[in-house]
């Protein structure tokens, strides 16, 4: 039987949990002041995005790298970006559903279909129906969770959305772990629930104005925590210790915060270095600007990439590349003399931090 929400006996909020929370809130609001006076909005709101979407998949062991990523884009394997692109596009769903946060299950059923929209199974988007046991591999040892009973998912999910639309007076970022905690104890879905879950603290976040998509850098910071992650959820159906994953959470917020802002400092300030650099050290200014432009919005490419986006000659192209390599904007990461690869390394490294 799963611990009930709000939590019996009630949390309290102490001493410890206080500074906690009062530092998460500081972060965040650094994080929004920052992105109020952001030049560069879209480019860094899509860098994030793909960042947070990617961390998200690693965390449940689909491995796939930034570097992969983009590399995927140049070589026309999109599909081997389908999980990431479709996360970044089930957060945007989820926000046009805010609402009618009171319909919780709406939001997650839709959510989680449009995270497996090329799936042909039609049990993507719709509550499980088999027992689940989370760290199954073949012997009873290896359990470390029963998910409740499919025939109390319902029932289990209606509480769940009463206790949302309740907006009881718990403060924002506590009320946030105890709604992702819950649902990933309810395990609602066969497959994918914690991609699901951690798409719902964005939203969550969102519901209460607190941060805009899916900015913020949660699951990297979850993926470094992860050991203590799942044992901080197991410990709250095992012994009701919400307090201990109400701090664990709030401090991985409090991390993400400042994690999210670093990247954003670090990023626009290489972006404008380069910017200077690049109408200083690179000859033929309106062609470099735009070659500038893609670096940044697409940090791996090759010399027929550029050669298709920006409409150059094949030796416009290969003078530009050169320059920029010989400028240290881009590094051939190949090691090939034939179809090179060339990646803004400065930038990823930033991302990867």
């Amino acid at each position: 039987m799963l611990p009930p929400l709000p939590p019996n006996p009630k949390i309290h909020i102490d001493s410890e949990l206080l500074v906690l929370m009062n530092q998460a809130d500081n972060s965040l609001l650094k994080l929004n002041g920052a992105l109020s006076v952001l030049d560069e909005v879209e480019f860094i709101f899509k860098l994030l995005e793909i960042s947070e979407s990617i961390e998200n998949l690693s965390i449940d062991d689909n491995n796939i790298s930034i570097l992969d990523y983009y590399s995927n884009l140049i070589a026309s394997e999109n599909q081997k970006n389908i999980r990431v692109d479709n996360i970044i596009s089930a957060v945007k769903l989820g926000q046009k559903l805010l609402k009618d946060v009171g319909s919780a299950s709406h939001i997650l059923k839709a959510v989680h279909k449009e995270i497996f929209k090329e799936s042909y199974s039609e049990n993507f988007g719709k509550f499980r129906t088999t027992n689940l046991y989370v760290g199954e591999s073949g012997d009873a040892q290896s359990i470390k969770y029963s998910a409740p009973y499919p025939d109390e998912i319902d029932k289990l999910i209606s509480q769940l959305e009463n206790y949302i639309a309740s907006n009881v007076s718990y403060p924002a970022l506590v009320n946030a772990a105890l709604i992702h905690a819950q649902f990933e104890m309810i395990h609602p879905f066969e497959t994918g629930n914690g991609l699901v879950g951690r798409i719902l603290i964005h939203l969550n976040l969102n519901w209460k104005k607190i941060l805009p998509g899916q900015l913020l850098q949660i699951s990297r910071i979850l993926r470094s925590r992860r050991l203590e992650y799942f044992d901080r959820l197991e410990d709250i159906e095992k012994n009701n210790n919400w307090l201990g994953w109400i701090k664990f959470f709030i401090r991985s917020i409090n991390d993400s915060g400042a994690l999210t802002l670093k990247i954003i400092k670090d990023a626009s300030y290489l972006k404008n270095g380069v910017y200077k650099k690049c109408l200083s050290d690179v000859p033929n200014s309106i062609n470099a600007i735009q070659m500038f432009e893609s670096v940044f919005n697409n940090p791996v490419l090759t010399s027929t990439s550029i050669i298709n986006e920006l409409s150059l000659n094949k030796q416009t192209a290969s003078v530009l590349i050169n320059k920029f390599v010989a400028n240290s904007f881009l590094e051939e990461i190949t090691g090939q003399q034939r179809n090179r690869i060339y990646a803004n390394k400065q930038l990823l490294n930033i991302l990867s931090q």
